[in-house]
């Protein structure tokens, strides 16, 4: 993970992450029937804060919208928090989802 980078960069990437992936989640929604929504993985982008990460999040759309409820929740990799600007809030086998301390 890229630590020489100010707070501020490290969250601007994260933003950029995670907006492309709400414009695949919107683009998928529209294709995939309903009672699709909570059977079909979705190899998601990794919305961490190291610009070189091309790790996946294997997420259904469901389980995606639920954790961005929050706009200040993430969902990265296992072991791609970095602390210093976000806590993890949930944890399963291949993605930790984290709340971050501030957007501002």
């Amino acid at each position: 993970m890229s630590n020489d980078l100010p707070r501020r960069q490290k969250i601007n990437i994260e933003l950029a992450e995670k907006a492309n992936n709400t414009h695949l989640k919107n683009i998928l929604s529209k294709l995939l029937p309903r009672r699709d929504r909570n059977k079909e993985k979705i190899m998601f982008e990794c919305e961490c804060s190291d610009p070189q990460c091309n790790k996946k999040v294997p997420l259904t759309i469901e389980e995606y919208e639920h954790y961005h409820k929050n706009a200040k929740q993430f969902i990265l990799a296992k072991g791609h928090t970095a602390r210093e600007i976000e806590k993890p809030v949930f944890k399963k086998k291949s993605y930790t989802v984290v709340k971050k301390y501030s957007l501002s």
